[in-house]
């Protein structure tokens, strides 16, 4: 059973601790991505991303890996995307995204596109990948069927973890892991909508010039 209070992000036995615990860790870059983020107007979603991106580091095998115990190659980086699976259900009913959808006429696969768009970094943080290769594999569903399929077991080892991050961030910042994630998606949808009437300026201009040539 991992220890929601004492996972470790990086060990040294040379610290009282034994390195900088897991959650300290995940606080602090989550603090600091959320600055970043508000330069560009996606604060919440860079929050997230950050508090999220070494979710996997709870992991009995991590904890027993980087303390020189266990020599197999561990995958952290996926649970933190697979948790936000769980998340968007959770925030799509307790938020009644169905209806803020079709009141402002917004079609389901962007809210579906935003949650993707959030696992990618998570995914990606030790190297940028692919997302469809040359063989029209898709490696972000491939990375996030992660633990030879047994998704559900992987799920579980790391929920009592991430509720005890969200007990952690909701009592340090006033907001949980789920109403950032909405607000994470209120920032996105705003985003998407200025890059796509960039997108139409520039057809526009493209069209024009075309004409004019």
């Amino acid at each position: 059973m991992v220890d929601n209070n004492k996972p470790l992000a990086h060990y040294d036995d040379q610290t009282p601790l034994g390195g900088q615990l897991l959650t300290d860790h995940l606080m602090t870059v989550s603090e600091i991505s959320g600055r970043t983020g508000e330069v560009i107007g996606m604060g919440s979603m860079s929050k997230l991303i950050g508090l999220l991106h070494d979710l996997g580091k709870c992991s009995r095998e991590f904890q027993a890996y980087i303390r020189g115990k266990y020599k197999e190659r561990v995958n952290h980086s996926s649970a933190g995307a697979i948790i936000l699976d769980q998340v968007a259900k959770k925030v799509w009913a307790d938020y009644d995204i169905d209806n803020f959808l079709k009141s402002r006429r917004i079609r389901p696969d962007i809210w579906h596109l935003y949650r993707e768009i959030m696992q990618y970094p998570i995914l990606a943080h030790h190297g940028l990948y692919d997302i469809i290769d040359n063989k029209f594999d898709y490696h972000t569903g491939i990375r996030l069927a992660y633990a030879g399929g047994d998704r559900e077991e992987y799920t579980r080892k790391m929920e009592d973890y991430f509720n005890s991050l969200n007990t952690k961030y909701e009592y340090t910042t006033g907001k949980s892991i789920y109403h950032t994630y909405h607000e994470g998606f209120i920032e996105f949808i705003k985003i998407r909508k200025k890059l796509y009437q960039m997108a139409l300026n520039i057809k526009d201009v493209a069209t024009h010039n075309k004409k004019t040539d």
